[in-house]
């Protein structure tokens, strides 16, 4: 769903660990981007 919405090179899938996890819930997401500045915004169209 993160690259349909957002045109991006890569993407890596990693875990979080447990405390981290039991604390924040098992719906969140983190999302980082590297390089060149993101211009993106939420429901905008490409």
């Amino acid at each position: 769903m993160v690259k349909a919405q957002i045109p991006c090179k890569d993407i890596y899938t990693v875990y979080i660990g447990p405390i981290v996890g039991a604390s924040i819930g098992p719906d969140a997401i983190g999302v980082w981007g590297f390089g060149k500045e993101v211009t993106y915004k939420n429901g905008d169209e490409k």
